[in-house]
């Protein structure tokens, strides 16, 4: 179900929601009610839901696309001048990364009332990423107390446990909801599609998984429905 809006309501929203949260998380962290490290996780999880709304109201990819690409542009500017203490380390890209993931995901995916309409895989990897991603660091910093590490990149089993099960329910979700699928064979594609994003997770130094578990999430998801469509002859 779409509720489509003329494009400059529909970009005047998302830009009026978007600023409204980074606004009062803003003044939360500057009053000191919420630390810098939970506003950051904060902003990552609203924006990341955001794109629900965003393939509600927007009727055309090439309008949906403007917003994320715009605060590419300004989280790079963010970044390069180290404008927010939100994003103090020069090495990690993620607030640049997501917005990138965003307006890829929508442009391949999202084509609204059209044939290759796929809208349910661009929303599949950005709520993996902004929940499952959220899930993963807050019980691996509660909770985690058993760590590995691979290439110089430590993570802990219950976080990563986490991600696969957030992931896992999301896509099931996502499938049962938008695309159609009955819960069997959408559980099933959330454990394959959880499992997969937790190792992309667990390798991704310096907040590039905010490119890699989104992008790839959808990757391997079309590539499981493409597949189990083959072989039951549809499409």
């Amino acid at each position: 179900m779409t509720l489509p809006l003329p494009h400059p309501a529909a970009l005047l929203l998302s830009y009026a929601s978007v600023g409204a949260l980074l606004l009062v998380t803003e003044l939360l962290r500057r009053a000191g009610r919420v630390s810098p490290d939970t506003a950051r996780k904060v902003v990552h999880v609203g924006v990341g839901l955001w794109v629900v709304p965003t393939v509600l109201v927007f009727a055309d990819w090439r309008v949906a696309v403007v917003p994320p690409l715009t605060f590419l542009v300004l989280n790079f500017l963010i970044h390069r001048f180290r404008l927010s203490p939100l994003d103090s380390d020069p090495a990690n890209l993620g607030t640049v990364f997501f917005p990138f993931s965003f307006a890829v995901l929508l442009a391949v995916f999202f084509r609204p009332g059209e044939p290759g309409d796929q809208t349910f895989l661009a929303v599949a990897g950005l709520l993996t990423m902004a929940l499952g991603d959220a899930a993963a660091a807050f019980f691996g910093k509660r909770y985690g107390t058993r760590r590995y590490t691979i290439l110089g990149h430590s993570r802990t089993m219950e976080g990563s446990m986490a991600m696969f099960l957030v992931t896992g329910a999301v896509i099931a979700v996502v499938l049962n909801t938008m695309a159609g699928f009955g819960w069997h064979a959408a559980v099933a594609f959330g454990l394959v599609t959880g499992t997969a994003a937790a190792g992309i997770e667990a390798v991704c130094p310096f907040g590039s998984d905010n490119l890699f578990v989104p992008l790839g999430t959808a990757a391997i998801l079309w590539a499981l429905v493409e597949v189990s469509g083959a072989a039951l002859g549809v499409g």
